[in-house]
């Protein structure tokens, strides 16, 4: 009964044509169902007046919400006077496609509104240069004020590893823009962009928009890349929930092997240092490698490093936060081409035997496998369990949507990228029953009614509008969610700095 009064009640409740009408609204709705009840003499006693305040709360805390939103919109129109249509959209440019055109793109069934759009990255980065730009996304023009580009992939290198051995090519230059909408402070914007590719976001408040790399369409003989746009708003996960069994115990033991009662001199030093500053940031050396199905959804070498590098800076927001102080830095990013079994851990132990000496040779601490296989039994992502062994710092993510509430989507793709991280430093799930005994994911209610969960949760919850996944850890502080008992921050923290010796 309830969630139908609460459907119309927010439908009737969030339609009015101005920014302005929903703010004196959400006042009204706060004062009629918060303030004035609990301002009077009586106690309220039933449950139902408790649940109808709820439910107007919610309401109200919805509709300021979305009254952020259409303030946005209504600043941007009067911001669309002073601004040549044709500078807006020499960025983006929205197009259709249908039977006629040769395409190989991307599912999106679960996102319910979205557009297929081309990008110019050249004429992006001139404009972003200047610290403002302003774009069209989804309909929408956004005032953009953006700090210096940051040229993201310096130093970094690519190379193809084939049935020949290891050859290195020419890396893109990769740059991201940080910055936020003129008039919200609170907002936030990052765009990853190189020659010939553009991912990016925008965030204002729980709302987000976001352009990513859709695929590409042949249109009389010419090959174009495409991008799609949408909003979190749109997003709609359904499906059964993937496979939450995604840790693999492994005693497979080699030469440079750590045992838990004999650390290399290097490992005792890094522990001691752990345990001694566990708050200082720790850079990990990460070793990025695709496959030949990443590179047939999302393009050249060009763009696939753009979707890796830009999914890294997501995953890094999380784990650079003041209670883990982790830095993981792609140093190396591989093309894989003999990759090629479907079974989770099969897979896992195929990317570990061929590229081990990879990882040895560029000396890195973590190797990531990008995958674009749709891995069997509804499984999104694998990792070994971890016991201070450099060979087990192996971990995958699919990058692809399966039956599930999984959608691939790029927020999807950084969250289980995440997670099976979370794995190789000793983060675990909700249900973990062995030691460290704080090392669990946890859950939450949002506004009294929204589950939300951490990073390490499982199964795979999908990622809505105001529930599902969430991109924090479980951690026992004051400004996050978890407890004593619910700590994978700690777990992570504590473990860095013998990640940070793996190499």
């Amino acid at each position: 009964m309830w969630s139908g009064v609460q459907t119309k009640l927010a439908e009737s409740a969030c339609t009015p044509e101005r920014p302005k009408a929903r703010f004196w609204l959400t006042l009204v709705m706060l004062k009629v169902c918060v303030i004035l009840p609990f301002g009077t003499k009586q106690k309220v006693k039933s449950m139902r007046n408790k649940q109808t305040i709820a439910i107007c709360f919610v309401i109200a805390i919805i509709c300021s919400m979305a009254a952020s939103a259409e303030a946005v919109e209504a600043s941007n129109d009067n911001l669309q006077a002073s601004v040549e249509s044709d500078t807006l959209n020499e960025h983006f440019e929205k197009i259709s496609v249908d039977k006629s055109d040769r395409l190989n793109l991307r599912s999106f069934d679960s996102i319910k509104k979205y557009d297929f759009i081309t990008v110019d990255p050249i004429a992006f980065q001139k404009d972003a240069n200047s610290g403002e730009i302003t774009i069209e996304i989804a309909g929408k023009d956004f005032k953009l004020e953006l700090e210096p580009a940051i040229y993201i992939n310096e130093g970094d290198t690519l190379a193809i590893h084939n049935e020949t051995g290891l050859y290195e090519i020419e890396m893109p230059e990769i740059y991201t823009y940080n910055g936020k909408v003129v008039g919200y402070p609170e907002s936030k914007t990052r765009f990853t962009v190189s020659d010939t590719g553009l991912v990016g976001r925008v965030e204002i408040g729980d709302i987000k928009y976001i352009i990513e790399r859709a695929g590409y369409i042949e249109r009389d003989g010419k090959k174009t890349a495409v991008n799609v746009v949408y909003s979190n708003v749109d997003v709609s996960p359904s499906g059964t929930l993937p496979s939450s069994d995604d840790l693999v115990y492994d005693s497979t033991e080699t030469s440079d092997t750590f045992t838990s009662g004999e650390l290399s001199t290097q490992a005792i030093a890094s522990s001691m240092i752990s345990t001694q500053s566990t708050k200082s940031a720790t850079t990990v050396d990460l070793l990025a490698i695709y496959d030949g199905e990443f590179r047939d959804i999302f393009g050249n070498y060009d763009d696939c490093c753009n979707e890796i590098y830009d999914m890294m800076e997501t995953v890094n927001e999380v784990y650079s936060s003041s209670d883990i102080g982790v830095n993981l830095d792609i140093t190396h990013v591989v093309r894989d081409t003999g990759l090629d079994e479907t079974n989770g851990t099969a897979l896992l132990n195929e990317f570990r035997d061929r590229d081990d000496f990879v990882k040895e040779y560029y000396n890195c601490d973590i190797a990531f496998l990008y995958t674009g296989k749709e891995i069997d039994d509804n499984v999104i992502g694998k990792a070994y369990k971890y016991d201070t062994t450099p060979n087990k710092a192996y971990a995958l993510a699919q990058m692809t949507p399966g039956n599930s509430t999984y959608t691939a989507d790029l927020d999807d793709r950084s969250m289980v990228v995440a997670h099976e991280i979370g794995h190789v430093f000793n983060a675990h799930h909700e249900d973990y029953n062995e030691t460290p005994i704080y090392a669990k994911a946890t859950q939450w209610t949002y506004l009294q009614v929204w589950d939300r969960y951490s990073i390490m949760y499982s199964q795979f919850q999908g990622i809505g509008y105001l529930g599902g996944m969430q991109f924090e850890f479980s951690t026992n502080t004051s400004t996050g969610n978890g407890d004593a008992d619910h700590d994978n921050a700690r777990s992570i923290r504590e473990v860095k700095n013998i990640v940070a010796a793996f190499e």
